[in-house]
This record gives C-alpha cells, structure tokens and sequence, in this order.
C-alpha cells in the first residue's frame, strides 16, 4: 500500500444520513467515499491505485509518498532583547532555567487551547440539545410520540438518533 497521508472526514447528507469522505492533500482531485470511515479510505486507495497508473503511463510527475518527520527537540525561537531579558528574569523568579520556564510556559499556553476547544465542544452541546428539546416540545404539542435512540457519550458529541413517528408512521429525523 502507498504511504500517503489520507485525511477522513463526515459528510453529512440532505436526508440527516451520514456517509465519509477521504482524500490525499497531497494527490489533488483523488478521493473516496463510503457509508463507513474504513470504507472511505479503502476506496480512496483503490482510486490512488488507478489514478498514479494513469499519472505513471501519461509521464506526469507522481506526488512524494508522506514522511514522517522527525522531531530533535530543539528549535530557534527569535525575540526582541528586552522581552529575552524579562523572560530571564521570570524563570530566575520561578527558579527555573530559561528552557523549563519556557517549556511550561508552552504547556500552559497548549492546555489552555485545549480548554478553548472543550469550550466550544460543550457550546455546540448546548445548541444541539436546546434544538432537540424545542424539537421534542413541538411533538408533544402536537401529540406526538418521541423517540431518542442511540444516545451515547463519548469524547466527541453525543450522536442524537431521533426518531419521531405518529400512528406508526416516520415523519423526521
């Protein structure tokens, strides 16, 4: 199989079904698709099978497989004089040198990034499950039975299967 980085995405549908994208960044114009993530990325590297063939057979330059890249654990970082100074002296204030204070100063800097996003994970929440109640009050005005299956928890957000029937009957999800 081809090394080359497939980035999978959600696609959802006009009709609330959901089907998966997949593509290569760095193949332009070969993806995949498929009722399941697996079969997204099967199918886009059937198509990147086909696809570097014709690239091959036509003499156009095939895109570079993914490396990973290595990391050394260093890296130059430039500042002014004054804020390098400043820095110096709030490391020596913590009683830390300049590349742990610098080191905890990212650490802090990346969990507060990742509050952020929680942040914005639990808003998101919210609208959705404001939406699904104003949603479930609209049925029971209209004496409607209300369904909710697969309520699941998990990192991401909850998958709200909603199922609404009247006499037997579909009407949304």
């Amino acid at each position: 199989m081809k090394n080359y980085e497939v980035v999978v995405h959600q696609i959802k549908m006009e009709d609330g079904s959901v089907e998966w994208g997949a593509f290569f960044p760095c193949v332009k114009g070969c993806c995949g698709g498929g009722k399941t993530p697996e079969e997204a990325v099967k199918t886009a590297y059937e198509n990147l099978d086909v696809y570097l063939e014709v690239l091959k057979e036509e003499g156009l330059p095939i895109p570079q497989e993914y490396e990973e890249p290595e990391y050394s654990g260093k890296f130059t970082f430039r500042t002014s004089r004054t804020k390098h100074k400043q820095i110096v002296e709030l490391a020596k204030k913590e009683g830390l040198s300049l590349n742990n204070y610098l080191n905890e100063l990212i650490d802090k800097g990346m969990m507060n990034i990742e509050l952020i996003k929680e942040r914005e994970r639990l808003e998101n929440f919210h609208i959705q499950l404001t939406s699904l109640v104003k949603k479930a009050e609209t049925c029971l005005d209209n004496n409607l039975e209300v369904k909710y299956d697969n309520f699941k928890t998990s990192n991401k957000l909850p998958d709200f299967g909603k199922q609404v029937y009247r006499k037997g009957v579909y009407l949304w999800s």
